[in-house]
């Protein structure tokens, strides 16, 4: 470029060009091709002289659109699936360890519900405890299948609990087992192992 002239040239295939009648003096040389990142360089002229120019251009990098992954509920299983559902909050979600921060003892799940409105706790003739819920039914799963409507026997057995106190908060995936005759219930589901505190 002199001044404000700027002269432009196609190279061949080979990358080569040739550039004439340019005065003594520094000139910037701006090289760009598709693909590649442009590169400029200042070269000094003498008279009645020419003067080799090696360009290198560097590949650019492919930048693709972004991707959005959305992740769905629906088709996670186990606690990958507890954990989805975590992030989406629509119910009260309990792991081992707010489990064992309630001190609840092995008495059975119904002490899990002791402070939660809208339950109450029965006592089995064994002694074990299990929730109800008040003014309504409660369905419950054991690592999100039916069980017969009977919860785990000790909170031992427990590594998560879903707790769904409206029908209207029941995930989709889990709303056919939520009914008890011609009505929806409240659910809870317990995630269980019998091999220790590790999920499913």
């Amino acid at each position: 470029m002199v001044g404000e002239r700027a002269l432009r040239v196609r190279s061949d295939s080979a990358g080569r060009f040739w550039l004439g009648g340019l005065s003594p003096g520094v000139h910037m040389v701006y090289a760009r091709r598709i693909g590649f990142l442009p590169v400029d360089t200042s070269i000094r002229l003498v008279a009645d002289s020419v003067h080799p120019v090696l360009l290198v251009l560097a590949r650019r990098p492919v930048i693709l659109d972004t991707v959005v992954v959305a992740e769905t509920c629906r088709e996670a299983r186990g606690m990958l699936g507890f954990h989805c559902r975590q992030r989406a909050g629509q119910g009260v979600f309990l792991e081992v360890d707010s489990i064992d921060a309630l001190d609840a003892g092995y008495r059975g799940t119904g002490d899990l519900f002791r402070e939660r409105k809208g339950f109450r706790m029965e006592v089995t003739k064994f002694g074990v405890r299990y929730p109800v819920k008040r003014g309504g039914c409660l369905s419950t799963l054991i690592n999100g299948r039916p069980n017969g409507g009977w919860p785990p026997w000790y909170l031992s057995e427990i590594v998560a609990v879903e707790i769904y106190d409206e029908p209207s908060k029941v995930p989709k995936q889990f709303e056919h087992w939520s009914w008890s005759g011609a009505e929806p219930c409240a659910l809870v589901i317990y995630w269980t192992t019998m091999r220790g505190r590790r999920p499913p």
